[in-house]
């Protein structure tokens, strides 16, 4: 069976413990999203993947889900996103 291949959008406490989660159970983070690069750069250096700031640089095709960790004030355009890509949340 395939790896499963996850993008973790907010990268915060819950976007850390998302990914620990994630790698844990075996699947691989394609990359982390968070308005704060420096923070998205954390991430990705513990667990691999690729940092970014924004979301419109994803490369949505290449995964097979998304954890949204992002303040629910910010909620919204991130889903949309994510649908109009078909990619599950």
């Amino acid at each position: 069976m395939e790896q499963l291949r996850v993008g973790i959008i907010g990268c915060g406490r819950m976007g850390s413990e998302r990914a620990a989660a994630v790698q844990k159970l075996g699947a691989r983070i394609g990359w982390f999203c968070d308005p704060i690069r420096a923070r998205a750069e954390e991430l990705a250096s513990r667990f691999g993947g690729t940092a970014t700031a924004r979301s419109e640089d994803l490369d949505w095709h290449s995964l097979d889900g998304v954890f949204v960790c992002i303040p629910p004030s910010f909620r919204g355009p991130v889903e949309l996103e994510c649908l109009a890509n078909s990619v599950p949340l």
